[in-house]
């Protein structure tokens, strides 16, 4: 069969559909596309690793527990604090994420802060956290 041919079998197949088959299959398609998920690439960052990160043990203790974040980034009102970001928001529209940030003060762990980006990002709820308080 050569190729025009396929084409006018698809475009035939296809004009002869129900547009509320053709309207469910690209709803299929886009919710199954949307749920892509953030960047969670080091493979260290597991439920178990995260609950092990505890208040007030150093930067290169928790690099040892979870490997090295994404990004740090540095708070512009106080120099002694930072957040490690160990997740990273995902390329394409997502119906949920999660987001992993280990806040620092002193070099020191002040807090672990995951959640749950819900709705596209629209909203959040925490999963887990954990501070020196």
């Amino acid at each position: 069969m050569t190729d025009n041919r396929r084409v006018e079998r698809w475009f035939s197949l296809l004009c002869g559909t129900p547009p509320i088959v053709i309207a469910c299959l690209l709803s299929i398609v886009f919710v199954c596309g949307c749920s892509g998920a953030a960047d969670l690439s080091n493979t260290n960052v597991t439920a178990a690793n995260i609950r092990r990160v505890n208040p007030g043990m150093s930067e290169a203790e928790v690099h040892s527990i979870l490997g090295r974040p994404f990004a740090v980034v540095a708070d512009s009102i106080d120099i002694q604090h930072r957040r490690m970001d160990y997740t990273r928001p995902p390329k394409h529209a997502a119906r949920w994420y999660p987001m992993l940030w280990i806040h620092l003060k002193d070099g020191k762990v002040s807090e672990v802060y995951a959640k749950r980006y819900v709705l596209w990002g629209v909203d959040d709820e925490r999963v887990y956290g954990a501070d020196a308080e």
